[in-house]
């Protein structure tokens, strides 16, 4: 890696704005890395704590709707949140190295970042079901290898979108500067 990057002339700034979303990407992949070390029983124990939160804002509503039908509907918006985590950390981690990949100049094509960093983004996803596995209580779901990729997709959009907004706003500033000038 030492002799790619050594290969390829990054400004200072870039270099710096590579290694922070580099950074960032790997403290992303361990984080998600410990969610899914979790057994079953922690696992549910967080999104009993979560659950428990979400009767106590909607517990009106609950208690005027019968008892098994409201049990029903606290396990719906239960797995809803665990398949909303899986979308906001992997939006994380598609902002991320999608980041990275924007200030690494040898990939010069946007589509070409975005590709690389949705292959990447599911085969860590498609990683993570296969270790889930291996962990006492835990399934794997193929369907959340496709949650995660629309995280990773979402998560590319949020910093093309960003990256946009500050390169519109910096040209503005040039053009400023320029009619100062004249």
């Amino acid at each position: 890696m030492k002799n790619l990057l050594n290969k390829v002339s990054l400004s200072p700034r870039r270099r710096v704005l590579f290694w922070a979303f580099l950074a960032a990407t790997i403290i992303v992949m361990i984080v998600i890395f410990c969610f899914s070390s979790q057994t079953a029983t922690k696992s549910d124990e967080l999104s009993s704590s979560v659950r428990e939160t979400g009767k106590e804002i909607i517990g009106n509503v609950i208690e005027k709707v019968e008892n098994k039908t409201a049990e029903s509907f606290i396990r719906f918006i239960s797995e809803s949140i665990r398949k909303i985590a899986h979308i906001v950390l992997y939006a994380a981690l598609g902002f991320c190295a999608f980041g990275a990949a924007t200030f690494y100049d040898p990939i010069k094509k946007v589509w070409q970042k975005a590709l690389l960093v949705l292959l990447v983004g599911g085969l860590y996803g498609a990683s993570d079901e296969i270790h889930q596995l291996f962990v006492a209580g835990r399934t794997s779901e193929v369907l959340d290898v496709f949650i995660d990729l629309v995280g990773v997709a979402i998560g590319i959009l949020i910093m093309l979108a960003g990256y946009k907004i500050v390169l519109s706003f910096i040209a503005k500033k040039h053009q400023k500067a320029k009619k100062l000038k004249v």
